[in-house]
Order: structure tokens, then sequence, then C-alpha cells
């Protein structure tokens, strides 16, 4: 790991590195294959690079970061959001990291969700199933429907908190500057 970084840049670069290696080994792809998927995606990594970005050696860029996670099909937020979970970031509220990690939980039951209500909606038109099933099924997509709803409406709260929280400091600023003098 790169020596001039201070202990959270270099603890971030590694959780980002352990994320990326697990998501390309859960798919079974290699390094050469992930480099020419990324090339392929107009952001080449070379698999030397990739190599070292998994072992933590090299910080990954935002682009780069953004291309590993559509080659590999994953959610590259998710990935910094759960990197960055409890890092002692400096002028960080609490508040936005602890909002963070629940946007984390939100995205990752979301994609869940969007995953079953796929099944649950495409699964009766080509698979062969009794009626019962069926209506199982399809009472099943409404549910995952109504929690999908939930959950986006959830999701639009959090990242206006968000977005709230990261405005407070600045302007609040003024008001602190008359009272220190």
């Amino acid at each position: 790991m790169d020596d001039n970084l201070t202990p959270w840049p270099g603890e971030l670069t590694a959780r980002l590195g352990e994320l990326v290696a697990a998501a390309r080994n859960a798919r079974g792809m290699s390094a050469v294959k992930l480099a020419q998927t990324t090339d392929q995606i107009g952001v080449p990594i070379h698999r030397v690079a990739i190599t070292r970005i998994e072992k933590g050696e090299q910080v990954v860029t935002v682009l780069e970061l953004i291309a590993l996670g559509a080659a590999l099909d994953a959610d590259w937020t998710g990935w910094l959001i759960k990197a960055a979970e409890g890092l002692p970031i400096t002028g960080e509220p609490d508040q936005r990291a602890d909002l963070r990690i629940v946007l984390a939980d939100v995205n990752e039951q979301l994609a869940t969700l969007q995953h079953n209500l796929f099944q649950a909606v495409e699964g009766p038109k080509h698979l062969n199933m009794p009626d019962a099933l069926r209506r199982k099924m399809a009472q099943d997509a409404e549910r995952y429907q109504d929690m999908i709803v939930e959950l986006q409406t959830n999701k639009e709260m959090i990242l206006r908190l968000l977005n709230e929280t990261r405005a407070m400091p600045a302007a609040d600023a003024p008001r602190r500057a008359r009272q220190d003098h």
C-alpha cells in the first residue's frame, strides 16, 4: 500500500480492492477477462492494475470503479458506501456516515427485491407449473412491487437527508463566523 496515504484513504483503498476481488471471484472471471471487459466499456484497466487494486496496492479512480462495477454487473456505489462504512473521515459528520450505511442496505434490499420480482413475473411465462403456484407467484410479484415502492421512497428520503446534512455546515459557517467575532 502507498505509504503516503493517511490511514482512512489507505483503508478505503484496501476495502474497495477486497470488494472488487470478491465480485470478480463470485463471477468466476479472471483478471485478464475483466481487463478485456473494462476495455470494451471504454475505461481500459490493465490486468496488473486490477490485481494491484484488489490487493489495495493501487488507488482505484472513480472512472475505474464505475467500469469495474459495470464489467462485473455490480453496484459500484454500494462498494464505495460499504468500503467507507465506519471510517474516521476527517470533517465528516457521523450522521452522514450512518446515512450512507443505511443507504447501502436499502440499495442491497432493492436489488434483491427487483431480482425476486423479475423471477416472480418471468418464471410463470417460461415454466410449466400448476395454476396454484402461478397465482402464488403473481401475489408475490404484487408484494415485491409494493415493497420496492416503499424502499424507493426510503431511498429518496435518505438521499435528501444526505444532501441536507452536506449543506448544513456551509450554511452555518457565516453564522458561526459572526459568533466568533
